[in-house]
Order: C-alpha cells, then sequence, then structure tokens
C-alpha cells in the first residue's frame, strides 16, 4: 500500500511576552539544523524511518491458500460457490443457444410416414452443417451435402415440418413403376427396410408415368411407408432453401441411441 507522509515544518509564531524564543523544536525532514544538539535529535529519527522502510522492503506476499492452518471465510466461500455456479450456467446457455442456431437442432418424430425406421416420439439431432456447406468445396470435401439416402427435415412454406428421404437429387431423372423407384434409367434399390404394399403413386408422380427430370437446386424425397407418406409423390420437389438439415443422430428411446447413416442402396440395370 502507498502511503503519503506529511512533513510540514512548524513555524514559530510571536510571543506573547514579547521575549524571543531562542530554542525551536526540529521537524522531520527539515533540511537545516542550528546546533550539535537539533542535529542528534533529528538523525535517529531519520534513521529509524529508513530502517523501518528497508525492512518494509523486504516483506514478501504469503499466499494464505497454501497454508494447510488457513481457513477462508465461510462468506468468501458462499460467494464463490455462487460465482462459479453462475458462470457455469452462462456457458452452458451460450453454447447451447450457439448450438441451437449454427449446428444442431433436436425434432421429434411424429407420424407413422418414416416407419418402420423411425416411430412417433422418437427423438432426433438434425444437422444444420448441411445446409450450411452443401453445394460447397467444403462440404464437397468433409461430406457435408446432400445425397441420396439421406435423411432430412424440411418445411416447405404453408405446411409444417417434415422428416423424408432424399431418392433423387438435381439433375437427376425419376420415375415410378410398379411402386418403385427408377432413377436415371436404372431400378433404385434401397436395402434398407420399406413399407411398401399398396404401390400408390400421387397427383405430381403417376405410377407408369414418363420419367422427369429434378431441376438445379431441388430434390425428390419419400418416406420409408410408402403406404401412408406425404411425399414427393403428392408435393413435388423440395427446394434446398425448404432444407433444414440432415437427421445425423438419434437419442431418445436409449435402445435406438446412436448415430443416422446414410441409406444403403444400390443401382441395378433394368
Amino acid at each position: 500500500m502507498d502511503t503519503i507522509l506529511n512533513n510540514p515544518n512548524n513555524q514559530s509564531g510571536a510571543n506573547p511576552t514579547g521575549v524571543n524564543n531562542q530554542t525551536t523544536m526540529p521537524t522531520i525532514g527539515s533540511l537545516s539544523t542550528n546546533n550539535q544538539t537539533e542535529s542528534n535529535i533529528v538523525q535517529p529519527q531519520n534513521n529509524d524511518m529508513r530502517k523501518k522502510e528497508s525492512n518494509d522492503e523486504k516483506l514478501e506476499y504469503i499466499d494464505q491458500s497454501e497454508n494447510p492452518f488457513f481457513q477462508e471465510p465461510e462468506d468468501k466461500k458462499k460467494k464463490n460457490v455462487l460465482v462459479d455456479i453462475l458462470q457455469s450456467v452462462v456457458i452452458a446457455l451460450s453454447l447451447s443457444i450457439f448450438l441451437y442456431l449454427f449446428i444442431l437442432t433436436p425434432n421429434q418424430v411424429d407420424g407413422p410416414s418414416m416407419e418402420p425406421n423411425f416411430y412417433t416420439g422418437q427423438l432426433l439431432f438434425t444437422s444444420k452443417l448441411h445446409q450450411w456447406f452443401d453445394g460447397t468445396s467444403i462440404g464437397e470435401a468433409t461430406g457435408l451435402e446432400y445425397n441420396r439416402g439421406d435423411v432430412i427435415v424440411f418445411q416447405k412454406p404453408g405446411l409444417s415440418d417434415f422428416i423424408k428421404r432424399i431418392i433423387a437429387e438435381p439433375g437427376d431423372t425419376i420415375r415410378l413403376e410398379d411402386g418403385k423407384y427408377y432413377v436415371n434409367g436404372k431400378l433404385y434399390k434401397e436395402n434398407y427396410e420399406l413399407d411398401n404394399d399398396q404401390k400408390r403413386d400421387g397427383s405430381f408422380m403417376v405410377d407408369g408415368g414418363p420419367a422427369k427430370t429434378v431441376p438445379a437446386d431441388y430434390y425428390f424425397v419419400s418416406g420409408d411407408h410408402r403406404d401412408v407418406s406425404f411425399d414427393s409423390r403428392e408435393l413435388g420437389w423440395i427446394k434446398r432453401d425448404w432444407i433444414k438439415g440432415r437427421v445425423i443422430f438419434r437419442f431418445w428411446p436409449i435402445d435406438k441411441f446412436g448415430f443416422i447413416g446414410n441409406g444403403d442402396h444400390e443401382f441395378i440395370d433394368v
């Protein structure tokens, strides 16, 4: 701590009796001495001060936290715990908001259109990174692009969110025959479970109709439960800007906990 020393010089006032004092009291820090006696009085005081200052400079700070016998005051402990909790909450909230806005979105399955692979009530994480990087060099290098077989979440204007699977990409040709999709003139064989007993079509994609070409920035999507799914057979092409992300993880129920990969498929010449 800085210490300020006030050293005013004493002033001799007039003697009311009219008699002058020949002896004056010495002041600390005074530069003048009138006689040997004054010098002897002042000098020891100056030496004592210098000695005290020298000793003060040698004092070192002792970290009481290293003292096994030191106990922190209870009020300070409580204050520190409260500060730690508040900091943890702020960090957790900030991280959650960042993840929600830019990385992952939680979704809940509602309806049977993706059975038998996804059921009502299951909880999923949808990656927004695919939406950010799809169509870029970074997306191509890291695999953050939309591909056939991917399960996506999208929202067509005026409608609620949908969860479907990509069947055809921009530039592909697609047609429907006997309930099966043909992409680029080849049978699109899906190596995952499907419910497709009725082999139904829709107003946009008619079974046995001519092939259609998917426009740029659009996709053709379909549900895994083809008998009940409301998908591109009725909705038509799905614009890329309507897509919210790719489903990458299922975190409920526990027995289905894990990553969601790309739906395995192959093309068969016909």
